[in-house]
């Protein structure tokens, strides 16, 4: 196929969104180029992952859809010109879900299954007290700082909303949010129901969208960690990702909602893991997110050198709260090699920014 410019500047383009969308996932090939239209494309040997693409009048569609992460799809459409796009500010991205995921019929019963079962749960959440008791939360020493959060408290477990940015907002204060998922903590573990990527819950109020005001905006990865932040920083608004891939999406929208405010990223240090694997994703994704929201901090705990314990801010709190002060005082600027890996060496030269 003969490309224009502009077709090759999609293209290039449609590459790049099919490997940052898809980034997440594991065993992921990205394409280098593309080739063969209207036919699907496995990106991964297990088969749960393709692409399809096609140009309709100069104009580029590529759909991704993947069995995993509760069955999302995502589709890129570009424009006639690339120019058009950059004038009208349109985003190329957008996603539906739930999607019919590579004519698999089991897959497609399971995904249903897995909505009815969210969609009974979501029902049930919002029937639930808002205030209550709960082992696991006593256990952690956030009974108190938990009630009246906007969770739910049930018999045996509890459960909390996860929220995405209303795309069509009506509410004229605080953030219009709506409600994609909930994450449900038994006393042993924890499940997720709906969509939990890109969401979050937050710990505090979050003004309307654009707003000047200064902030003090923490966001971490677990509910737990969230409320042992929020217990020792009453006034400041907690931010729970969820994950540590959340963590860099919702580092990024906190940072262009609250442009003024300020931004802790309270990451992990999992010492365990390193000593296992040789990385450390807590302290990773505490500086990608970082690199994210220009001008946000890092804090982590504070552990002997070489410490081979998974160490929380909830771990923290347990052992003395003091030590959450401390980790806030010490808190660093972005580290670019931590938050590129290895593109650090290949984009040094060319990099002008500090996060």
């Amino acid at each position: 196929m003969q490309y224009n410019n502009f077709e090759h500047e999609q293209e290039q383009d449609a590459l790049a969104f099919i490997a940052n969308e898809t980034a997440h996932i594991n065993g992921i090939t990205p394409p280098s180029h593309l080739s063969d239209a209207n036919v699907w494309h496995q990106l991964n040997k297990t088969k749960n992952t393709a692409f399809i693409h096609s140009y309709s009048k100069g104009v580029l569609n590529v759909t991704i859809k993947t069995l995993k992460h509760g069955g999302e799809s995502w589709t890129f459409s570009g424009w006639d010109t690339v120019q058009q796009c950059r004038e009208s500010n349109h985003k190329p991205l957008t996603r539906t879900k739930p999607a019919t995921i590579l004519t698999n019929p089991q897959a497609e019963a399971t995904e249903a299954e897995k909505e009815k079962k969210y969609r009974k749960e979501l029902a049930l959440f919002k029937t639930l007290p808002k205030t209550g008791a709960f082992s696991y939360l006593k256990r952690k020493h956030i009974l108190d700082t938990a009630q009246d959060t906007g969770i739910g408290f049930a018999a045996n477990r509890i459960m909390i909303p996860i929220y995405q940015p209303n795309p069509n907002p009506v509410k004229r204060k605080g953030l219009d949010v709506v409600i994609s998922g909930l994450q449900i903590i038994y006393s042993k573990n924890k499940i997720i129901r709906g969509t939990k990527k890109g969401g979050f819950f937050p710990l505090g109020d979050l003004p309307k969208a654009g707003s000047k005001k200064q902030l003090n905006i923490f966001i971490c990865e677990g509910f737990a960690t969230g409320l042992a932040i929020k217990k020792v920083f009453h006034d400041a608004v907690v931010v729970v990702a969820f994950d540590t891939g959340n963590m860099t999406i919702i580092s990024d929208l906190m940072r262009k909602l609250y442009s003024k405010s300020m931004v802790t990223i309270a990451g992990d240090y999992d010492g365990a893991t390193f000593a296992k694997r040789g990385k450390n994703p807590g302290i990773s994704a505490a500086h990608k997110a970082a690199y994210k929201a220009i001008g946000a901090k890092v804090m982590l705990p504070i552990v002997e050198h070489g410490s081979v314990q998974n160490i929380d801010f909830n771990d923290v709190l347990i052992d003395d709260e003091n030590g959450i002060i401390q980790a806030y005082q010490r808190r660093v600027d972005c580290d670019l090699k931590i938050a590129l890996a290895g593109e650090y060496e290949q984009h040094k030269k060319t990099l002008n920014m500090t996060c």
